[in-house]
């Protein structure tokens, strides 16, 4: 549901709910991988911005910050790679 409420927020140009509502379904599912990807692809976050603070309310996951961070910083470098090799 939080994605999905996040896509909604999208189309509503309110980019900066639809960010929390995204990190709030990476908290409640860590493999919400489509949530991750609007985050990084819709560059609402970078991996090396280190804004990956959860919503209120919703439980510290150190952890699994740290491993969406390094999720981001890979997915980050193989673009810059397939960037540099079709040039």
């Amino acid at each position: 549901m939080c994605h999905l409420r996040g896509l909604v927020m999208l189309k509503l140009n309110r980019s900066d709910q639809a960010k929390q509502c995204f990190l709030e379904a990476l908290a409640l599912d860590v493999k919400c991988y489509d949530s991750f990807e609007q985050l990084i692809n819709g560059e609402m976050m970078s991996a090396d911005e280190g804004d990956w603070s959860l919503p209120r309310g919703v439980p510290s996951l150190t952890r699994v910050q740290s491993g969406i961070l390094s999720r981001a910083s890979h997915i980050k470098t193989r673009h810059q790679k397939m960037r540099i090799s079709s040039a």
